[in-house]
């Protein structure tokens, strides 16, 4: 499995750490929010480097590496102490840290998707089980999936081939595809989860995978505009997510496919890319 890692300076800092793009969408020079410290206080960090990695040959191994939070939500950045740590801390808009128990929305979310096939279900197994807040490692709650279907087949059931999960336990989680995207348990990040949901609903965001040889390791996948999508071909998203160097020295060599994933299936695409001797 390829993770992006991202080499990231924590504000007023003079090192860096590295952290897991799992959201797909930073760059470098990029003003982000990370975890920082045992309890996890989140703060600014800018963003130096970016790279894809192996999970043999990372940096770091990705069960113990942290993952972005996500961009800063305003342009203009203020440093504020947080009287927690000492580390600078950004100025969110209004209500941000307003909290939501992600399990207390699950009558909205399904007032939010009425316009769709859904299924939602609670899982209280003790597979299943999630610590809801890492700091009592004993307390643990149980998890619910909101599955949203695209489609449905000749029997009027709902086609799981392609399907949008909603995973609410002590965060929210979306994935579609071989793609996620996690949202922190305040009403800001739960507007913004909405908003996305919106655009993959309305097919302007797409989900790129990739997968090289035949027998399909996954190279990494992205989640991009339709406008993006509709300007370059398979090959041209692949390159772009992946890298032109990476994409060269190592998927070249058994060649593999790219596959797009649209809400819309009509709109989905999929491209074989052969492989080249270098």
């Amino acid at each position: 499995m390829i993770y992006r890692y991202c080499s990231i300076r924590p504000k007023n800092w003079n090192m860096t750490l590295y952290y897991i793009d799992a959201l797909g969408i930073v760059n470098e020079g990029d003003c982000v929010i990370i975890p920082l410290g045992d309890s996890d206080s989140e703060v600014l960090g800018i963003v130096e480097k970016t790279e894809l990695y192996e999970e043999e040959k990372a940096p770091y191994p990705p069960s113990k590496t942290k993952n972005i939070i996500g961009l800063a939500p305003v342009q203009t950045i203020t440093g504020k102490i947080s009287e927690q740590d000492g580390h600078d801390k950004m100025q969110k808009p209004a209500g941000y840290y307003d909290e939501v128990r992600p399990f207390d929305c699950i009558d909205d979310l399904k007032d939010f998707l009425k316009d769709f096939s859904i299924s939602a279900k609670k899982y209280s197994d003790a597979e299943s089980l999630k610590p809801y807040d890492k700091k009592d490692k004993e307390k643990k709650h149980p998890e619910w999936i909101i599955t949203v279907f695209n489609s449905k087949n000749t029997e009027g059931e709902e086609n799981k081939g392609k399907s949008l999960a909603i995973t609410l336990s002590g965060r929210f989680t979306v994935s579609f595809g071989g793609w996620h995207a996690y949202f922190s348990p305040y009403l800001f990040d739960y507007g913004e989860m909405k908003k996305l949901l919106n655009k993959i609903f309305s097919n302007e965001m797409a989900v790129l995978s990739v997968y090289r040889g035949e027998d399909r390791q996954f190279c990494g996948c992205d989640i991009i505009s339709g406008s993006e999508a509709a300007s370059l071909s398979l090959r041209g998203l692949s390159v772009k997510m992946l890298g032109r160097a990476y994409f060269d020295s190592y998927f070249l060599s058994r060649g593999g496919i790219a596959e797009l994933d649209f809400w819309n299936p009509s709109l989905s695409r999929q491209a074989v890319i052969a492989a080249e001797n270098k």
